[in-house]
């Protein structure tokens, strides 16, 4: 997705797993562990060059799909608009069958130590908010160069 109808410009990667080496777990995401675990496997070894929104998918069965959304170059505060506009698209893609997808999950990476900044926070609380109508409702996740960890609703508050 390349200036996905407005002023944002968002590039996405898609990236389907390699289904030989496959090292994303296809158990059901059940719980916030098994999310965590999910994301540590998707991105593997801690390491960002660049500020990235992750998107994942889980089907009816709380299963990750076999495609993942990585926007890449994402800016350091929140555009709420742009990001909105984002998952509108994402929204109409599961009506239109095309990501057939019962749940969307979140992660933001960004390059730096694991030390939660106002920016993540910002970022995770905008996120959240857009994922305020899915059941079951699933924590943001950030990854930096530590490591991943959940954005708990302790830490979406201003200056936690």
């Amino acid at each position: 997705m390349d200036n996905f109808r407005g002023e944002l410009a968002i590039r996405a990667r898609v990236v389907a797993m390699d289904t030989n080496r496959d090292p994303i777990p296809t158990t059901p995401i059940r719980t916030h562990h098994d999310l965590l675990t999910l994301w540590e496997a998707i991105v593997g070894e801690p390491g960002f060059g660049r500020r990235t929104l992750w998107l994942s998918f889980l089907d009816d069965d709380h299963r990750p799909m076999k495609m993942i959304l990585p926007f890449d170059d994402m800016p350091e505060s929140v555009d709420t608009t742009g990001v909105g506009r984002l998952f509108d698209c994402v929204k109409e893609a599961r009506v239109a069958g095309t990501i057939p997808y019962a749940s969307v999950v979140v992660m933001f990476s960004r390059p730096g130590s694991g030390r939660i900044r106002e920016g993540d926070r910002a970022w995770a609380r905008a996120l959240h908010e857009l994922l305020a109508d899915q059941t079951p409702r699933w924590p943001v996740h950030l990854a930096t160069d530590d490591g991943v960890v959940v954005l708990a609703p302790d830490d979406l508050v201003v200056g936690a």
